[in-house]
This record gives C-alpha cells, sequence and structure tokens, in this order.
C-alpha cells in the first residue's frame, strides 16, 4: 500500500716581388765572356732571356692569377652555393614546415590539443559516475541514470520513496478536476529528469497519455499534483504542479486501467497502480510493456464521483495495492492523507474502525473503515459530550468518509456506539478525546474498552481556522494524534 539539477574546454605547437733580372744577367753574362768575350752577344742573349723568362713571369702571373681566380671562384662558388643552399633549405624547410610542419602541427598538436587538452568535452567525464558521455563538437550529452536513479544523467539521484499517493480519476459531471498527486516519502529530494506519469487504457493495454514530470527536485516529504490547469490554478502555491495536455477527462475511468510512474531511459517502473481491475502488461510506446498491479488481490476502484483513492496511511507502501489504497470522501490534493504522518504499516486499529480526523471548527469528523467489509452503521450513534445523534450511514470497505457533525471547541470527546445503552463499553466503537478531560463517564467506559486511557487527551490550539487533528498511528492515545498539517498555526 503506498499512500502518500559543463564541460571544462581547455584548448590548449701568397706574394712577393719577383722581377728575375739581376739573377739571369749576371748568369748569361759569364756565359758569355767564355764564348770570345763578346759582351754584346751575351747582353743580347741576356735580354732575349730575360724577356722571356718575363714572358714566362707573366705567364706564371697569369697562371697565378688564373689560380687565384680558380681558387677565389670556387671560394666564391662555395660561398655563393652556400648562400644559395641555404636560400633554398630557407625555402625549402620553410616550405616543409609550412606544408608538412605546420600541417602536423595543425594536424596532431592541435588535434591533441582538441582530444586532450580542451577538444574532448568528455576529458573527464563530465557525467555521473558511471554514465556514458558521448561527444558532439565542443559539447557532450550524457546517458541514462543507473538503476534504480533519475535525472539529467550528468546528475542522478535515488527515486526510491517517490509513489502514487491519491488519485481522482472521476468526477460528477463533466471530469474537469481528475488529478493525480504524487509523494516524495524519502528522506531525499529526488530529481525529476527522466520520469513520466504514464496512463494506460486497459482495453488495449497501450499508454493513452504521458507526461513529462519536469527537469528539477521533489523535495522530502512535498507533494506534487498533476491535474487540469484550471484546478491546479485553486491549489496552494507552495504545491509543485504539472499540468495536463487538456482540461477536461484526461483520466479514464476504467474498468480495469492503470497509471505509472516510468523511467522512459531505459524503461523501469517506479510505481504503478491499477484500478477497478488489473493491467498486468501495458505497454508504454518506444519504451517497453510492464506490469501495473502490486499484489495479488483485486485491485480497488471507486464509484463514480464518491471521492477518490487514497493511500492510508499517507505515504505507506507495502506492494500491496489491494492493502494500501482506500477509497476517499475527503479529497486531500497537494496535502496529506489520513493518517499523516504515517505510521508503522503494523499500527494497530481497534476492529478496522478508526476515528481518523476530528475538526472542533469546521464541525467534522472522518472515519476510516480498514476492514475489507461494509459496515453499516445506518442505527449507530454520535456521542460528544452529553449530545447524541444517529450516523445513518453504511462506511464502505476501505474507506475514509467525512460527516458533518456538531463538536464542541474546547475540551470534549467524540465517540461511536454500535448499540446502547451508553454505560455499555461493549457498544463503543471508536474514541478520540481533545482539548482537556472531557466527559468522564464516557472516558471510563473508553478506558474500560481499551480504546482510550483515563486522563488522556489531545491538544489543541484554538487559534480559529482550520484545527483539525489527524491519526498519525495507533489511534488507541494522543500519542498517536497530531495536528493536520493545513492547521492554522498559532501565534
Amino acid at each position: 500500500m503506498r499512500v502518500i539539477a559543463t564541460s571544462l574546454l581547455i584548448l590548449t605547437l701568397a706574394c712577393g716581388d719577383d722581377d728575375g733580372g739581376g739573377t739571369d744577367s749576371g748568369t748569361d753574362a759569364a756565359t758569355g765572356s767564355d764564348s770570345g768575350g763578346e759582351v754584346d752577344s751575351g747582353a743580347e742573349d741576356a735580354g732575349r732571356d730575360a724577356a722571356m723568362e718575363d714572358a714566362a713571369m707573366e705567364d706564371a702571373g697569369a697562371d697565378a692569377a688564373m689560380d687565384d681566380a680558380g681558387a677565389d671562384a670556387s671560394t666564391d662558388d662555395a660561398g655563393a652555393d652556400a648562400a644559395a643552399d641555404a636560400a633554398m633549405d630557407a625555402a625549402t624547410d620553410a616550405a616543409m614546415d609550412a606544408g608538412t610542419d605546420a600541417a602536423m602541427d595543425a594536424g596532431t598538436d592541435a588535434a591533441m590539443d582538441a582530444g586532450v587538452d580542451a577538444g574532448d568535452p568528455c576529458a573527464p567525464n563530465p557525467c555521473f559516475a558511471g554514465v556514458t558521455c558521448t561527444p558532439s563538437g565542443a559539447t557532450f550529452t550524457c546517458g541514462a541514470c543507473p538503476a534504480g536513479m533519475s535525472g539529467d544523467g550528468e546528475v542522478c539521484a535515488s527515486f526510491a520513496g517517490l509513489i502514487l499517493n491519491e488519485l481522482d480519476y472521476d468526477n460528477e459531471g463533466t471530469d474537469s478536476e481528475e488529478w493525480v498527486e504524487i509523494y516524495n516519502s524519502s528522506d531525499d529530494p529526488i530529481r525529476l529528469e527522466g520520469l513520466e506519469l504514464v496512463l494506460v487504457n486497459g482495453a488495449t493495454d497501450t499508454d493513452y497519455r504521458r507526461v513529462e514530470l519536469g527537469t528539477g527536485e521533489l523535495m522530502a516529504g512535498a507533494y506534487l499534483v498533476v491535474g487540469p490547469r484550471a484546478f491546479l490554478a485553486t491549489l496552494p502555491d507552495t504545491v509543485a504542479k504539472v499540468a495536463f495536455p487538456g482540461d477536461t477527462n484526461q483520466i479514464q475511468n476504467g474498468a480495469p486501467d492503470a497509471l505509472g510512474i516510468i523511467k522512459t531511459d531505459p524503461g523501469e517502473v517506479v510505481d504503478v497502480l491499477s484500478y477497478e481491475g488489473r493491467v498486468e502488461a501495458g505497454e508504454v510506446v518506444g519504451v517497453g510493456t510492464f506490469d501495473f498491479t502490486e499484489g495479488d488481490a483485486p485491485v480497488v476502484a471507486i464509484d463514480t464521483g464518491a471521492g477518490t483513492l487514497a493511500r492510508i496511511p499517507n505515504g505507506v507502501d507495502t506492494g500491496d495495492s489491494n492493502a494500501d489504497w482506500l477509497q476517499s470522501t475527503v479529497p486531500t490534493p497537494g496535502d496529506c492523507n489520513t493518517f499523516c504522518p504515517a505510521p508503522a504499516p503494523t499500527t494497530t486499529t481497534t476492529e478496522g474502525l478508526v476515528i481518523s480526523e476530528v475538526d472542533p471548527i469546521d464541525d467534522t469528523v472522518v472515519l476510516t473503515n480498514l476492514t475489507d467489509s461494509d459496515i453499516d452503521m445506518t442505527t449507530w450513534q454520535w456521542c460528544r459530550r452529553r449530545s447524541y445523534s444517529r450516523i445513518n450511514a453504511v462506511l464502505p470497505a476501505r474507506t475514509s468518509m467525512r460527516f458533518d457533525l456538531t463538536l464542541d471547541d474546547g475540551s470534549s470527546d467524540v465517540g461511536v456506539y454500535s448499540c446502547t445503552p451508553f454505560g455499555d463499553e461493549t457498544c463503543l466503537r471508536a474514541y478520540v478525546q481533545y482539548g482537556g478531560n472531557g466527559f468522564r463517564g464516557r472516558q471510563a467506559e473508553a478506558d474500560r474498552a481499551g480504546l482510550w486511557p483515563s486522563g488522556d487527551f489531545v491538544e489543541i490550539p484554538m487559534c480559529g481556522g482550520n484545527q483539525a487533528i489527524v491519526a498519525i498511528g495507533d489511534v488507541g492515545n494522543s500519542d498517536g494524534w497530531a495536528a493536520s498539517p493545513s492547521a492554522t498555526a498559532c501565534e
């Protein structure tokens, strides 16, 4: 029974005077004197020799000059070649740098920068641990959150404790106030990204409406109501709201039909409810097929326009819808249901009939039948202090119902008698005392019946407005009661 928001981009690539004339002249002169002392002839020879030697020297000079020129030319060539080579190297290397090195820098270094330093938005992985990151240019996409978690893949959180808590699927006349209440019964915020409210047609076992629950968080202990816009506008601003796409006939009436909170990527059940029968293979198109039932017994239903289906106690989920859900004539969209906050599932009650809410300002009392059988109270009596009145009603099985009843604002009590005389404690079936010690005679009867201890009472701050008290656990003593969350606080 279940009642109840980046990545770092780093972009981070030889010579002397040589005429020779004196030596040749001396030698040639000696030779000339040996040939007859004809100085003239020797002088001529000397002249010729000198001329020849001069010519030879010129040749030598020319040769030397040529050698020098060759050497110089060779040196010059070497210099020119070196310069040319350098220029060519510069041109070639530059071209190679531009064409190869630069390309390598651009293609390799830049690619490394892009791929490692900054261009790969998935390095390091910005997604939730274990979630796959897929790069797309300078951005990235995170995959689905792990099983049991919801979120955008970058931030994920457990969705344990997110439950369907109350359902109004059939109104009197035009269905313009149909709604679904979702409750976070956990102690932590629950992310809503990736979660949808899915409504399934039991006749075709296929979804007929899907509503995304949003991209934010639902705080611990908070309620989210999905309904028509006009209806949602009537709820307090403190209630989280998501609108249906239409204004009327948004939820089918069975029988059977179903709804659930589904994580759509990948398909995973968060919470489900079938009503007016069982939907055991409901298809959520493009996601999967799921069992929308919990437990083995037939699933609860409500009479047309009779009120809501509600988890009573509020927020309790035992995994058996037939045990967790009751009919209620006390709709509480965006607020807790009867028994709020919820007691432990093992809470005991007397014979399954309990007074579960008392409002001495609005003069109303809520009775809850926790049994699987109708309780015929047509002849039963209300008792408050010394005033009595006929109940005259049948309380259906597993139903909570509000009754109008004139109550005392101060110290008083309320009892339900199934028979008379009123002094017979075996006729007293339900009882609560509030505001102080009430009528001591009836208090003694309640004590003898094991319904309430003498001298115990629920304190009610009388500050005007709604001052209802609600059962939060064992209804047999004041510890099992508290002021309604919607009660007006005293200052």
